[in-house]
């Protein structure tokens, strides 16, 4: 089957059963996006996500995550949603008319404009034959197909610790990956995730009172946030705690409104809020107060003027108590199943694991003196892109507005102020810690009052006007010029779909790093044990990844004034290949080996690493575990009987 249809066709159908599933929820609930099919279906499919996510955890916690039981659960949502969607084509339809009307009445810049952003939005599909990011070479792909292959879930060797994050992207991408999806092509759900994203800035930007330029913009500046482009393609997993997130504003911001019922905008609030945490731990630092703020800055904002009045307290107490009471009971429902799967897997419920401690107390101070520029122009390890220069560049204009019109936009001011308020939880907490995906939600944020304050200058005055579409324009190029050979590979992209469709196809570091996984592969033995000497094992294949050194092994180190001790430990945990990092702590013991192990070279050593087969001639000790295939395609590390 074509490259094309292998990838495209998966993702259809688990995007549809999202859908579906989100539809069948929403169903039962007063308060949706009826105003907006686009909108709608943006938000079922983000909640069908979290919901499939978490259902997807009891088989594979089971050892029951086969493809029959697969698609008895997401053939029949997807069947729901397909319906639902064609129930609403007419809608659809004129909704259709309605915006291409509106885009012919259109200045012919802003079409412009409005073409190039969907042209670049469009493109990030091709980051799928781009480099995968080396946490998603360690964990976020590599459990997934495990998962898929040995139709259970159990932590990864290696990583049995870090096995303790919420686990609702991976749960995804291990059903793409159970559906036949190629290579790591299941990274390109990411993608699908950050355009269900934009449509949710745009409706949040909508909500906030912001028009058509406003909306589009805001959606320009998401796109040229690299902080955000380069998880489409990269096989990490943050884009999905963003959406959850933005779910969640929508809906506190429909409760700020007053007109939608209360109680069901606050339930899937704290719902999406609830997905959020479970995706990303590190929201409730920052997102929590924001969506907080967000949630009651109505009653905080009629309490105010009032506060000296007797009993303004208590009833502002009152009126707040039931809907935190219905948010915090709607926010530990997604918790619950990621906590069930902790407590199988590792016997507790939240594990630690990790260190905020990544810099020297002068990179430290130097990232608190560059506050608040660093999210625009910072470099730092690990910090995985910027925020959009045009938040920036534009951010005196929205206080000169703010400045000169004082009839300031109510929910505009309750995002900068949420937004704000997060923001500052992050830096008194974690001032050292320059990473924008520990928070990105809450920086998005500041997208929607800069996008507010660029549409009422461009209707102000002519030339501001052309000023914030040409600024808009450059910054689009500018971007896709930056990142043509990271994320925006469309030649390469069009060989991987349609062309001759061969791994090759990827990006040059990533085709050279599988070349050496790839030699351990065709070589070694169904089960056989790799002492893994790297962080990364994605392109191995799934039995032997299941079999690489773990916590079954304890701690194998190499110590060179006792080389042999190392080398006792790789055979008695029954190893017979290596893969060696040069980086790697236990690389120095491949010039270290004793006479009675001899070690054949199968891939030459380089920056990607080196594979080699191991031999034993009268060793000391006897072997003391062994590899055993206990069901089909699930492998288990076992004493040697």
């Amino acid at each position: 089957m074509p490259h094309f249809f292998s990838i495209f066709f998966p993702l259809a159908l688990l995007s549809i059963s999202c859908v579906g599933a989100g539809l069948l929820i929403l169903s039962f609930l007063s308060t949706r996006p009826r105003e907006n099919n686009l909108i709608e279906y943006a938000v079922a499919f983000v909640l069908g996500q979290g919901v499939l996510g978490s259902l997807f955890l009891l088989p594979a916690l089971m050892g029951w995550f086969t493809k029959p039981a697969l698609l008895v659960v997401i053939m029949p949502l997807a069947l729901l949603g397909a319906w639902k969607v064609g129930l609403s084509s007419q809608a659809i339809s004129v909704a259709m008319r309605k915006h291409l009307l509106a885009y012919y009445k259109a200045p012919f810049i802003w079409q412009l404009l409005t073409f190039f952003a969907t042209l670049l939005l469009l493109s990030g599909a091709t980051a799928v034959a781009g480099r995968i990011d080396g946490d998603a070479r360690a964990f976020y792909l590599a459990l997934p197909k495990v998962i898929a292959t040995s139709h259970r879930l159990l932590p990864l060797p290696g990583y049995e610790g870090f096995s303790s994050v919420g686990l609702l992207a991976e749960m995804q991408l291990a059903a793409l990956f159970l559906l036949d999806m190629p290579g790591a092509s299941p990274r390109l759900f990411s993608w699908v995730s950050g355009l269900a994203g934009a449509v949710l800035l745009a409706a949040i930007a909508r909500k906030a009172g912001l028009g058509r330029r406003g909306q589009l913009l805001s959606v320009i500046m998401l796109l040229t946030s690299s902080a955000v482009a380069y998880f489409w393609g990269q096989g990490k997993t943050d884009l999905f705690a963003v959406v959850f997130a933005l779910a969640g504003v929508l809906f506190a911001l429909e409760r700020l409104d007053g007109v939608a019922s209360r109680k069901s905008a606050v339930l899937l609030a704290g719902v999406f809020t609830g997905f959020a945490l479970v995706a990303k731990l590190s929201y409730i630092v920052a997102f929590l107060p924001t969506i907080f703020v967000l949630l009651f800055w109505r009653d905080i904002h009629s309490y105010w003027p009032n506060r000296r009045m007797a009993g303004a307290a208590q009833k502002l107490l009152k009126e707040c108590s039931g809907d935190a009471l219905i948010f915090t009971g709607a926010l530990l429902i997604p918790l619950v199943p990621h906590l069930l799967k902790n407590y199988i897997l590792l016997n507790t419920l939240v594990d630690t694991y990790g260190s905020h401690h990544y810099f020297s107390d002068e990179t430290t101070r130097r990232i608190i003196l560059t506050y608040p520029l660093w999210p625009f122009f910072g470099s730092f390890w690990g910090q995985y892109g910027n925020l959009s220069p045009l938040v920036l560049a534009f951010l005196p204009v929205l206080i000169w507005v703010l400045w000169k019109d004082r009839r300031w936009n109510a929910p505009v001011i309750a995002i900068i102020v949420a937004a704000a308020t997060g923001l500052l939880a992050w830096i008194i907490l974690f001032p050292s810690v320059p990473m924008p995906r520990y928070f990105l939600a809450t920086l998005l944020l500041l997208i929607i009052p800069v996008a507010w304050a660029m549409e009422r200058v461009s209707y102000a005055d002519r030339w501001l006007n052309y000023g914030v579409v040409l600024a808009a324009f450059a910054c689009i190029l500018i971007f896709g010029k930056s990142w043509d050979k990271e994320i925006f590979r469309v030649a390469a992209a069009y060989e991987y779909l349609l062309g001759d469709q061969s791994e090759k196809n990827l990006h040059i570091d990533e085709v050279l790093s599988r070349n050496v996984y790839e030699a351990i592969n065709q070589s070694a033995e169904p089960g056989a044990r790799i002492y893994l000497g790297s962080f990364y094992r994605f392109w191995l294949r799934p039995d032997l990844i299941q079999c690489v050194n773990g916590k079954t092994d304890g701690e194998i180190s190499f110590d060179a004034e006792n080389p042999g001790k190392f080398w006792l430990q790789v055979y008695e945990h029954g190893f017979s290949y290596l893969f060696m990092d040069q980086t790697y702590p236990t690389f120095p013991a491949l010039k270290n080996a004793p006479d009675w192990v001899h070690i054949e070279m199968i891939y030459p050593q380089s920056g990607y690493g080196g594979a080699y087969r191991l031999r034993y001639v009268n060793p000391p000790t006897k072997v003391r575990l062994a590899t055993k295939e206990v069901s089909s395609g699930a492998w288990d590390v076992v004493p040697v009987q």
